[in-house]
């Protein structure tokens, strides 16, 4: 991992402390210090604790020069200027307002920084739980050109010894932070809890207590509180700050709130100890594992022989010779509620990646204006390149599509010779159509140890909410690779070559991080359950024998059945004890910020769960089912698809999209998960399907071991082009296909040509178990 030039956020608080610890313990390098304080004619008052910022702790802001020989870094100043003119979580540059928004004074600060620090390249902050105050720092970071870091980002729900918010507080205490607390601002706190000691186990459970009394977050994660830390570990730390009581001045902010204004402070420089090493607090700081207790399970199953992913020689459907040529004709289809545009390539000659993509987005653009829609309204995007070398030329002209904080959820492969002659590359894309729906998305671009930043213009999910009776939710996840993300660089194994004789086990943790991404992912959205699944995997040369391809898949599809079925009794125990949440005003899932100033449902998950342990979500699903769940009549469906490259040379990419579902509102709303579902045909497949009637929204993977079949199939139930039949359609009218949608994952792509559907060109596919067929179809009705 290379190492960063960082500069700290500091507010005085303990988490942006905390956070510059992880940071230097992860071994990067802290540059400088930056801190925005209230303007002077607000500040000139001593006894003035705060500006109440809803983006900026400035309790305690008199005290912050001592930092620097706290600490033995430069520290840089500026004033706040603005308002929250944008309150929304998800921040973007108010253009609509004259007045500027108080997240902007952070960019002269941040600039004055840099000049002074050329090489500073990243900055850190103390965001854990509140998108709103991320989003901001991550804005300016961005258009700056610095790396944001935000290692304690959803901290209370990954692996650490306590998982939870209290733990976080005991974390931060046994690091040697002394934090004490400068300002309350909540029920159940008041005067008497000022300059408390949250390093003292005796004051931290006065704060739990209230927790439990009056429903605050502990962490004061909802502004219930805010602390000034006093010192620090040693090797760190030079000194300590030391406040007389007389320089204490206790001020009533009125409402129940009450602060503390200083009229000064020293620092103390610690004596000399030659027995202390200078990293010695290394030792204190707790960094999160990094398996979920369920995926460390699996994990454990397979390198112990207990989940059986060894080679297993299966009937092969492999088609020697060349791949028959083929063009890409570009469809549009339109279901209830979304529309996909699908197959856009551009195959003039000559023309090299960066014309292509120029081409494809204006054709895209053209669409997308003609039938009165902009590229904020699309929610998921599959890109598919010929060569994975093209990828960051091609991200340039992309994401000059995207201007909202938000862009699309995407995938990205690379498919080699098996796209169309000429083409670099193939778009498509599906769109809301329906206004003002209420859809969510999740961008975190900050690195830490939850999930993968976003490095280009994508996010991680996008939801749209139900557009009828039933309280359902649609979640578009993005592709995830095994990246680690404190480092985003590829889980490194220690496969050396597919002789290994544990590259089978290798591979498999490959495959379970990049599903524990997209559970995170999920749990961070609410996905109840998962409509079913594609894990591209990428070739290896090496595998003459293909057979070591088919055994990926059979080491996907075990793991995606595993993590379905596998804590089954855990969570029957759970539900028999009466832990499932039932909560029906959702408080327990709102971004604490907002549910005390913006009044949001947000992407914070309840506090009452882990991030990986909801989903599936069995209290979801009809009574019927919950009886099968101990074996594979509940596992959603799986191709396991070969392509030539994926993203940073990774071997493996989780794609999904999943339900959320209040199963509160009726028990018609419940998922029902059909494995043996019989399509028009006497076709069978597995069926996702939520809600009934008018309002059932469903997914089906259905597996073709001929492709003429597949194509057969999709003719019959109307999913021909009417373009490509004779008579049907005048030249140059604009045709929307209002039908089911339908996905084709296959390495005949020439067979598909004249039907309606997104065409996925591939090596080859597998269903279950690693059995391998020709087309594997995905069929999308009443979303």
């Amino acid at each position: 991992m290379a190492s960063l030039n960082v500069i700290a956020l500091i507010s005085g608080g303990k988490d942006s402390f905390y956070a510059h610890l992880q940071t230097l313990y992860l071994g990067h390098r802290v540059v400088a210090l930056a801190n925005l304080h209230p303007p002077l004619s607000s500040s000139s008052v001593p006894n003035s604790p705060d500006l109440n910022s809803h983006m900026y702790q400035t309790a305690g802001h008199a005290l912050i020069p001592l930092y620097s020989q706290a600490l033995g870094l430069p520290l840089y100043r500026a004033p706040i200027t603005g308002h929250d003119v944008n309150r929304s979580s998800a921040y973007e540059i108010p253009s609509w307002s004259s007045k500027i928004d108080e997240t902007e004074a952070l960019v002269p600060l941040l600039k004055q920084v840099k000049e002074a620090h050329p090489r500073a390249n990243a900055v850190v902050s103390g965001a854990i739980l509140s998108e709103y105050q991320r989003t901001r720092v991550e804005s300016v970071c961005i258009r700056l050109g610095l790396v944001p870091l935000a290692w304690l980002w959803q901290w209370p729900f990954l692996p650490t010894p306590v998982p939870s918010s209290r733990g976080l507080l005991l974390d931060i205490a046994a690091a040697g932070l002394e934090a004490r607390i400068v300002k309350v601002a909540s029920g159940g706190l008041d005067e008497r809890h000022l300059w408390g000691n949250l390093a003292e186990e005796r004051f931290r459970e006065r704060i739990v207590r209230a927790e439990y009394k009056y429903d605050i977050d502990v962490l004061g994660e909802g502004g219930e509180y805010e602390t000034l830390v006093l010192k620090g570990p040693k090797g760190v730390w030079k000194g300590r700050l030391v406040v007389e009581k007389e320089e204490r001045v206790k001020v009533n902010g009125g409402a129940g709130a009450y602060g503390l204004g200083f009229s000064g402070g020293r620092l103390e420089i610690f004596e000399n100890d030659a027995g202390d090493e200078s990293d010695a607090w290394k030792g204190t700081i707790k960094r999160p594992e990094l398996w979920d207790e369920k995926f460390k399970t699996v994990n454990e199953a397979i390198k112990e022989g207990r989940l059986d992913c060894s080679e297993r020689r299966l009937d092969l459907v492999w088609h020697g010779g060349d791949l028959q040529s083929w063009q890409a004709k570009p469809v549009i289809t339109k279901n209830k509620g979304t529309l996909r545009i699908s197959n856009l390539t551009c195959s003039k000659p000559g023309s090299d990646a960066f014309a292509q993509m120029r081409y494809i987005c204006d054709s895209l653009l053209s669409v997308l204006v003609s039938l009165g829609l902009t590229p904020r309204d699309l929610v998921f995007t599959t890109i598919i390149l010929r060569s994975m070398s093209t990828f960051s030329t091609i991200n340039q002209v992309y994401g000059s599509l995207f201007e909202k904080p938000n862009p699309p959820a995407r995938a990205t492969i690379s498919c080699g010779s098996s796209l169309p002659d000429g083409c670099e590359m193939m778009l498509s894309v599906v769109a809301d159509l329906l206004e003002d729906r209420g859809g969510l998305g999740l961008h975190v671009q900050s690195r830490s140890y939850w999930a993968p930043a976003n490095i280009g213009p994508y996010s991680q999910a996008i939801s749209l909410a139900d557009d009828g009776a039933y309280s359902a939710q649609t979640i578009f996840v993005a592709g995830q690779i095994p990246l680690v993300p404190h480092s985003m660089e590829p889980l490194v194994t220690g496969e050396a070559t597919d002789s290994s004789p544990s590259w089978t086990s290798d591979f498999a943790e490959q495959v379970l991080l990049s599903a524990q991404h997209m559970w995170r992912i999920g749990s961070v959205m609410k996905v109840s359950w998962w409509t079913g699944a594609v894990a591209f995997i990428a070739h290896q040369p090496s595998d003459e024998s293909h057979e070591k391809a088919t055994t990926r898949a059979r080491v996907a599809w075990k793991i995606w059945k595993q993590l379905h079925v596998g804590d089954d009794e855990e969570n029957e125990d759970d539900t028999k004890n009466g832990n499932e949440d039932d909560s029906e005003d959702g408080w327990e899932d709102c971004d604490v910020w907002d549910r005390r100033y913006g009044n949001k449902v947000s992407m914070a998950p309840s506090y009452k769960h882990g991030l990986s342990s909801e989903i599936p979500d069995w209290t979801c699903l009809l009574p019927l089912a919950w009886a099968s769940r101990d074996n594979a009549s509940v596992v959603p469906g799986l191709f396991a698809v070969e392509v030539d490259e994926l993203p940073r040379g990774c071997s493996v990419e989780w794609l999904s999209v999943g339900f959320h579902v209040r199963t509160y509102v009726d028990e018609d709303a419940m998922v029902i998960v059909d494995m043996r579902k019989k399509m028009p045909g006497d076709i069978t497949g597995v069926q996702t399907t939520v809600g009934t009637g008018s309002e059932a929204k469903s997914v089906t993977f259905l597996p073709f071991r001929d492709a003429q079949e597949a194509r057969s199939y999709l003719v019959r139930i109307g999913l021909r082009d009417p373009n490509l039949v004779p008579g049907t359609r005048a030249p140059g009218d604009q045709q929307i296909n209002e039908v089911e949608q339908a996905i084709v994952y296959t390495s005949q792509p020439h067979l598909f040509v004249d039907t309606l559907a997104q065409i996925i060109p591939c090596r080859r596919v597998w269903e279950a178990d690693g059995r391998e067929i020709q087309a594997g179809v995905v069929m999308w009705k009443g979303i």
